[in-house]
């Protein structure tokens, strides 16, 4: 008989790129943000870095609530 399990919901998960694209900075500026403590992240067995779309969220709205909203060491992306 077939078990009926509730299966855990997989997050996807955001690349650097994905977070700066959003932002509308240089994946670099990221990986920055993350290492100073400004953004959670997660890091994968090869050492590339993740973060949570709801981390993402709340920096979002921390920017704009602040009166300067470039985190520091800040890099725009070219467009």
């Amino acid at each position: 008989m077939p078990r009926n399990r509730a299966e855990p919901r997989r997050e996807r998960l955001l690349n650097p790129k994905d977070v700066a694209d959003m932002f509308g900075y240089e994946p670099k500026t990221v990986i920055g943000w993350a290492r100073k403590g400004r953004l959670p992240y997660i890091r994968t067995p090869g050492g590339q870095y993740r973060f949570r779309p709801a981390d993402v969220d709340d920096l979002l709205s921390v920017i704009g609530d602040e009166s300067d909203e470039l985190p520091e060491n800040a890099t725009r992306a070219c467009r």
